[in-house]
């Protein structure tokens, strides 16, 4: 229920649902920022097959994106720890918008950054919230189980049931 969430959102529910006290809100935000921030420097790596796939998609042309619930910060350092930084286009995060996912917002703001329309992007998701966010949006989705599923034959082959389903899709003329 949680995966995918913004910190925010989480808080909010548990305030909801479990009596969280709204005073702790800004405490409990910046101590899970500080240890995120420490656990990716301390763990955060390059994998070569993630690495290897966004290069090899960048040659061919593809625009690529993170569209994250976590702060700037975080997707920053992530992105920068794990060598994809240099390879993406756009970083969106949680402050980027104004409604985070599930909302469609986060999709919509870079695929229109991108100028193209959301039919025309795949996103690679490991969570529900994403998932929905995605689909909301009229996002292609590329479900996956953990980073291990994240190859570049696997969306390449999402990217061509796409376009397929695009051309299955089209009015005839």
């Amino acid at each position: 229920r949680f995966d995918g969430l913004s910190t925010n959102q989480k808080l909010k529910i548990l305030s909801e649902e479990r009596g969280l006290a709204t005073a702790l809100h800004a405490t409990i935000r910046e101590t899970k920022q500080e240890i995120t921030m420490r656990l990716i420097r301390e763990r955060a790596r390059p994998d070569p097959v993630h690495v290897a796939a966004l290069t090899r998609l960048r040659a061919h042309g593809y625009r690529l994106a993170v569209c994250s619930n976590a702060v700037r910060a975080s997707v920053a350092l992530m992105m920068e720890r794990t060598a994809l930084a240099p390879l993406l286009d756009l970083m969106l995060s949680s402050e980027d918008v104004t409604r985070a996912k599930p909302d469609a917002e986060i999709y919509l703001t870079a695929a229109a950054r991108f100028g193209l329309t959301a039919a025309e992007c795949l996103a690679v998701q490991d969570n529900q919230n994403g998932i929905a966010a995605a689909r909301a949006a009229g996002v292609h989705v590329l479900p996956v189980r953990d980073t291990r599923d994240v190859r570049y034959e696997a969306i390449i082959e999402a990217i061509e049931r796409a376009e397929a389903r695009a051309v299955t899709d089209a009015p005839a003329s």
